[in-house]
């Protein structure tokens, strides 16, 4: 009788922590989605500790770009490899850009490949990417042509974006787009009003470009920001695009250097030429030779062709 009354203790006190933890959680996420980070941090530290693996997710995230606290790469690392242990398959593909770039931890191929996996295996379709362009160009984990169309092919049976708006022949001739792009974008706009960063940029791909609603770039510009700044590589490289070189939107050339620096520093191949390209010129920041060639080399040893003629061109 008494071992009885303790399980029903046990069951009644474990029920209200995790009833805490939730309620903790969710009150750190509304803050979160509400761009109010300082508040989210003192929330999300807490539900955290206490083993909440989106907690220990969006955290990582805002010490990684140092929103709502000081930038802190290890702590950021340490976060997303707790997260990722217990499941989380957005953290472990963090964890797996991490090693590749060596970022908060030294640069491992191989624990990058194998978080990458572990989050592709869970049916995270950017995972299923990332793996497919690792089998295709990584010399240090060759496992062939074969596998990196399987993989492919099990991210664009997701509808995965990137796939529609990666160069078609990077990734074997796959259409760019969809065909029913109202349909899409319909989807997409439903998304990224729930901060999907992902659909924000695609929305602001299909806003551009007139696809699947009428061009507006402003409305444009507007998904790309809220992109970027949620730490989408590709919504920051494209920022830089548009403040370097649009004729309709006002160019700014130290806003378009800022976001090819933040895209760049997630391993960005397009963004790093770009960025060599601004030190080269001195545009958008003082002209520097040897940060040029730095960044024109990381894109280049990053398997991007165009700086090989840039660095002829310019004898860096």
């Amino acid at each position: 009788m008494e071992k009885i009354s303790v399980l029903i203790c046990l069951f009644f006190v474990c029920s209200f922590i995790c009833a805490n933890v939730k309620s903790i959680l969710q009150t750190g996420m509304d803050f979160y989605r509400n761009k109010d980070y300082k508040q989210a941090a003192l929330y999300l530290k807490k539900s955290s500790k206490l083993g909440a693996p989106a907690a220990q997710y969006h955290l990582g995230l805002m010490y990684r770009y140092g929103n709502g606290v000081p930038t802190d790469l290890k702590k950021a690392f340490y976060l997303f490899k707790e997260s990722s242990e217990q499941g989380n398959s957005d953290a472990q593909v963090r964890l797996g850009k991490m090693y590749r770039w060596g970022t908060g931890v030294r640069k491992s191929y191989k624990m990058s490949v194998y978080w990458y996996t572990k989050a592709a295996e869970q049916g995270n379709a950017d995972a299923q990417l990332i793996i497919c362009k690792t089998y295709y160009t990584a010399q240090e984990v060759l496992y062939g042509y074969k596998n990196a169309v399987i993989w492919y092919n099990k991210s664009v049976k997701q509808n995965n974006i990137e796939t529609w708006t990666s160069p078609p022949e990077t990734y074997f001739n796959y259409q760019s787009m969809p065909a029913d792009t109202e349909n899409e974008f319909t989807k997409f706009q439903k998304s990224a009003e729930q901060h999907n960063a992902d659909a924000q940029y695609m929305l602001g791909v299909m806003y551009y470009f007139g696809k699947g609603t009428a061009i507006g770039k402003n409305k444009a510009l507007r998904w790309f920001k809220e992109s970027a700044e949620q730490g989408n590589a590709a919504a920051q490289y494209f920022l830089g695009q548009i403040y370097r070189y649009d004729p309709v939107l006002l160019k700014n050339k130290s806003k378009a250097f800022y976001w090819y620096m933040k895209s760049s520093e997630q391993g960005n191949i397009f963004a790093q030429f770009s960025l060599g390209q601004m030190y080269r010129y001195g545009s958008g920041t003082s002209q520097n030779t040897h940060k040029s060639k730095y960044w024109i080399s990381k894109a280049y040893n990053n398997g991007c062709s165009k700086d090989k003629e840039f660095w002829k061109k310019y004898k860096l």
